[in-house]
């Protein structure tokens, strides 16, 4: 009988029915057997591998954050007087003996065009000729992708440089990302 219930016996709890589940969602559930084989993956890599995703992490962090104050142009004022600081007299000139802006602009002379040019040309010909094609491929790629995306990063900061007056050499680009820097670290870490 509808309504009817026995003493001390409680009815069975109906079935709960889902809606049909579908395949391409089902896909990206995260079960337990992805999450065993994600693990496996990261011991792969071993310590040496995830000491360098750790530190890959970490460095997007570090330049969001200086690409975030550069958009927000809040260090200005900071950047000028410490530039001002270490000039002296009228028009400025670096302070210190006169040959610390020589080697200044040697030093920065090594993330040059030129130089950075020339080192990717004689590894890749060295690989190349002791027959690792791939590795030759990789130097020129990673010197080229790291030369594009730094024109494509300026482009999009469009920072201008200092006052003319607090240069040390003439340059025309846009002062952020620095190429010398960006490029140093692409090749000579590749």
């Amino acid at each position: 009988r509808p309504g009817f219930r026995r003493r001390g016996v409680t009815p069975a709890p109906e079935p709960l029915i889902l809606p049909p589940v579908d395949s391409r969602v089902a896909q990206f559930a995260i079960s337990p057997a992805w999450f065993q084989r994600s693990m496996q993956g990261l011991r792969s890599l071993g310590r040496l591998g995830l000491f360098n995703i750790v530190l890959f992490v970490f460095a997007v962090w570090i330049f969001a954050a200086v690409a975030d104050e550069v958009r927000e142009e809040e260090h200005l004022h900071i950047e000028k007087e410490l530039m001002l600081a270490l000039r002296e007299g009228t028009p400025p000139h670096p302070v210190g003996p006169y040959w610390l802006a020589d080697v200044a602009r040697d030093v920065t002379g090594l993330g040059s065009v030129a130089v950075l040019s020339g080192v990717v040309a004689l590894v890749a010909g060295f690989l190349f000729l002791s027959r690792h094609h791939a590795a030759s491929l990789f130097v020129i790629a990673a010197s080229l992708g790291g030369l594009g995306l730094n024109n494509l990063l300026k482009t999009f900061f469009g920072r201008d440089r200092p006052d003319e007056a607090l240069r040390l050499v003439e340059i025309s680009s846009h002062s952020f990302p620095s190429g010398h820097a960006m490029s140093s670290a692409t090749i000579y870490l590749t």
